[in-house]
């Protein structure tokens, strides 16, 4: 659905129209599975309008070195990393350039499923539905998506309120359904689409999660 002139409040707001959406669209889904940090929020909107239990698949995005916003691959819980073999050709780097960035982003991962997780994520044999408050380069969805594959989800369905018209494309072919309220070929960041797109706090995610 393509409709530019659609304004969010916030992340939860985002995640209202959505849930209503998906509601009309009698979207079955097992299990609701929110991207850390922004997307939780989203997520538990989603997940209180479809009353489905509501969780987190932990995901970090591969930054530039010392461009930390600028997305050259990602990382999900599993052991999944991907990398875009685009963006790096045109850097002129390889993998290994990354290893100080992976690095980190691996500890970074390690500690959210720390926080944010009590037991082992079971999907197994499950639909489950990844949530985002906002795709812009669709890295870290795909990193989601096939994180969900290796635990064994019967289908992954991806849904945010907005996302990039190349990223929508792109996540098409991987996931099993995806659902956007707004895909926009002009997309320049998630927060261009919310009146208010405050950081997100780990003890937001956690009192979410209660």
């Amino acid at each position: 659905i393509t409709n530019i002139f659609i304004m969010f409040y916030d992340r939860e707001d985002g995640g209202k129209q959505l849930g209503r959406f998906l509601s009309s669209q009698r979207v079955g889904v097992d299990i609701i599975l929110g991207l850390p940090r922004g997307g939780v929020v989203t997520a538990a909107a989603l997940a209180k309008i479809l009353q489905k239990p509501l969780g987190v698949l932990a995901v970090r995005k591969l930054g530039l070195p010392g461009h930390s916003e600028f997305a050259v691959g990602a990382i999900a819980e599993g052991g999944v990393e991907i990398y875009s073999a685009e963006t790096l050709a045109t850097l002129g780097m390889v993998k290994k350039d990354l290893a100080g960035v992976l690095k980190i982003e691996k500890a970074r991962l390690k500690n959210y499923i720390k926080q944010f997780r009590r037991g082992k994520l079971d999907i197994n044999n499950k639909i489950v539905m990844l949530a985002d408050d906002g795709i812009a380069t669709g890295l870290t969805t795909k990193a989601a998506i096939l994180a969900c594959r290796k635990f064994g989800a019967k289908k992954t369905i991806v849904a945010a309120p907005v996302a990039s018209a190349s990223a929508a494309h792109d996540i098409g072919w991987l996931a099993d359904k995806t659902y956007f309220l707004i895909t926009d070929p002009l997309f320049a960041a998630v927060g261009q689409y919310y009146q208010q797109f405050n950081q997100v706090s780990d003890k937001e995610v956690q009192g979410l999660l209660i």
